[in-house]
């Protein structure tokens, strides 16, 4: 959705551009500078935003950018790079929240079902499509390449042995595989339909986990159930939103907090009342002196409050004098 301008007529508006978060795969490693960035966003369309910083916290797999694209138009699959050398690299373009899409016509007006050229495809007899689901990017997904690591931390799983019949001890290992395959067939369902509908997950600022299990010993666990789920176009149209979460005592469930201003520099930043110090070159100045003899010699007030009289004298007249 393009930003509202006052005044300006509907027809104006473009609503056929709207940002994607993109992935340029395949690009040397040599050649991952900005100016490379810019060239290859230009090239797919307007740069609104440059990432400078891939899942691993630096640009190694890939450049991830933010380009405005005409959603009247094919999706673009691949980006030409050419080296100083004229060596030329097929760069490859995956999309972020990529809602649900054509695979004939590269379009997200509507879905390959009902694609006028269904059937113009179909009497061709070609069973391979321009587009695919490749075009999508993993969003929050495992690291093939990590395996067992957590936070620079190999965790080594240990294996139980199981007593009694092998035959018994078999059916149990396949009963539990079984399990794990459908939680992950669970899961998978799950995040397809998050980028199907371009929902967000908004991550809290302050806390992570939400859940607690065995509060006490090594058998605690820790786990990130309760979250929340926005449009991408949300998240964007307020940039100060912020989450939070709120112990409680009660539950093993903490609250999730929403706050849409969290995020929003305050407008002023100080206590004005510490903004008075005393300047070492007051001692030399005779005005000074005598402001400082003035609001301290009060025999009738104690040192909390001659300190207080001191500096609402002298904090005017330091503006007055040294404003400039």
């Amino acid at each position: 959705m393009p930003p509202f301008v006052k005044d300006q007529d509907l027809d104006a508006y473009a609503f056929n551009l709207t940002p994607f978060w993109l992935r340029i795969f395949n690009i040397p490693f040599e050649y991952m500078d900005r100016q490379v960035a810019m060239d290859v966003g230009k090239a797919i369309g307007e740069v609104v935003d440059i990432d400078w910083g891939d899942r691993d916290g630096g640009w190694t797999e890939y450049i991830r950018i933010r380009v405005m694209i005409d959603v009247f138009k094919p999706f673009r699959r691949v980006v030409h790079l050419v080296g100083s050398d004229g060596t030329e690299t097929v760069c490859v373009i995956k999309y972020e929240r990529l809602p649900a899409f054509c695979y004939i016509c590269g379009l997200i007006s509507h879905s390959t079902k009902k694609c006028h050229r269904k059937e113009e495809h179909i009497k061709s007899n070609d069973i391979s499509f321009q587009y695919g689901s490749w075009l999508r990017a993993q969003i929050g997904g495992p690291n093939q390449n990590r395996g067992n690591w957590r936070n620079g931390i190999k965790v080594i799983i240990g294996k139980k042995e199981m007593d009694g019949d092998p035959t018994e001890r078999n059916r149990e290992m396949g009963r539990k595989r079984r399990l794990r395959r459908k939680a992950r067939v669970h899961m998978q369902d799950f995040k397809d339909i998050l980028d199907e509908m371009a929902l967000g997950d908004k991550k809290p600022n302050k806390g992570w986990f939400t859940w607690v299990k065995n509060k006490e010993g090594r058998n605690m666990i820790k786990g990130r159930l309760d979250r929340f789920l926005m449009s991408v176009t949300a998240i964007e149209n307020f940039p100060y939103m912020a989450t939070s979460v709120v112990r409680q005592i009660k539950s093993d469930h903490d609250a999730i907090l929403l706050d849409m201003w969290g995020r929003k520099p305050k407008d002023q930043l100080k206590d004005p009342r510490l903004c008075f110090k005393y300047d070492e070159c007051w001692a030399k100045d005779r005005v000074a002196k005598e402001i400082i003899n003035n609001a301290w010699n009060r025999s009738d007030l104690n040192i909390i409050e001659k300190v207080e009289r001191v500096r609402s004298m002298l904090g005017p007249w330091q503006r007055e004098k040294y404003s400039n």
